[in-house]
């Protein structure tokens, strides 16, 4: 019999998007739990043309984030890392919460034994780089901002990643799209090749 990993999803939610998305959650057996925030969860919405070409999307900035709404979700956190092997952190930083958050989040998870996995950009991940979490994941773009350099080949990719596993990260994946990704762990570097998938359909998503 293969194992399953148990998971959890943990986020805000507000509003009637905040209801859509738990219907949602519920109805794909997805087990989550959620702070309520007074502002409604906020909406990406992706406009696909007919041809073959990514889809342009529109996020809306999300929050603002309370402080009781922060508080209660940093002791869900701290609940979750006792009980669990791997976090991850990811997304934009909602108006209200301080860039610094994913620091926060990340040392939570260190102080209950819990592997911190970080998918960030801008300030915020470099914030969150500096509580050493287990792995960061960001894609070309992000590390490119993130080292201020653009990559011109995969040898430069690799070097990228040997840089940021020198900020303490264990385990560094730079994700470039067809292109597949880079990895740097303890030391070694590794070329993954991406598999080619025919895109069916592009879905409006909501996060907070």
């Amino acid at each position: 019999m293969n194992w399953v990993p148990k998971t959890k999803a943990i986020t805000f939610l507000g509003g009637k998007t905040g209801e859509f998305i738990k219907a949602v959650l519920t109805k794909e057996g997805v087990p989550f739990d959620y702070v309520a925030t007074r502002k409604e969860t906020r909406t990406s919405i992706a406009v696909e043309e007919e041809a073959n070409l990514p889809p342009t999307t529109f996020n809306e900035p999300g929050g603002p984030i309370e402080h009781q709404e922060l508080v209660e979700i940093l002791e869900k956190a701290k609940d979750v890392a006792r009980e669990s092997n791997y976090i991850v952190f990811g997304g934009s930083v909602p108006f209200g919460i301080n860039k610094d958050i994913y620091k926060v989040l990340i040392q939570i998870a260190q102080n209950g034994n819990a592997r911190a996995v970080l998918d960030a950009d801008g300030e915020a991940l470099v914030e969150g780089l500096k509580a050493k979490p287990f792995m960061v994941k960001p894609n070309r773009d992000e590390a490119e901002r993130l080292l201020g350099v653009e990559f011109v080949s995969k040898s430069d990719v690799a070097r990228a990643a040997m840089q940021i596993a020198e900020m303490g990260v264990e385990l560094v994946v730079i994700s470039l799209g067809k292109q597949g990704a880079v990895a740097c762990y303890e030391g070694a570097i590794y070329d993954v090749a991406s598999p080619e998938v025919k895109t069916k359909s592009t879905s409006v998503q909501a996060t907070q």
